[in-house]
């Protein structure tokens, strides 16, 4: 599923937004560096397990560090304390 890196703070962390609303939080392993606005592809439903995403623009394969906290379902409520990590079923729907 395509993913647009969208922000990065100063602490080197990335945000990046999937089509249908989730969002991914992560920091790049080495000394690989993304663009905003550029697309990666991510494998949510094993993204945890395999921890890499694949950059669009060469088809590089990038290890990323990424906690299942720092998946976002952004169609759930942000309501104070309630977690909004995806439901299995989301993290397969394109």
């Amino acid at each position: 599923m395509k993913a647009i890196v969208h922000a990065r703070n100063a602490h080197g962390s990335y945000s990046a937004r999937t089509g249908n609303g989730i969002l991914l939080v992560f920091v790049v392993e080495g000394k690989e560096a993304l663009k905003l606005g550029e697309d990666i592809e991510v494998d949510l439903p094993n993204l945890l397990s395999s921890q890499q995403v694949i950059r669009s623009s060469d088809n590089s394969v990038m290890r990323i560090r990424i906690n299942e906290m720092n998946i976002h379902d952004l169609d759930q409520p942000g309501k104070d304390g309630a977690s909004r990590t995806p439901s299995a079923e989301r993290l397969r729907r394109t």
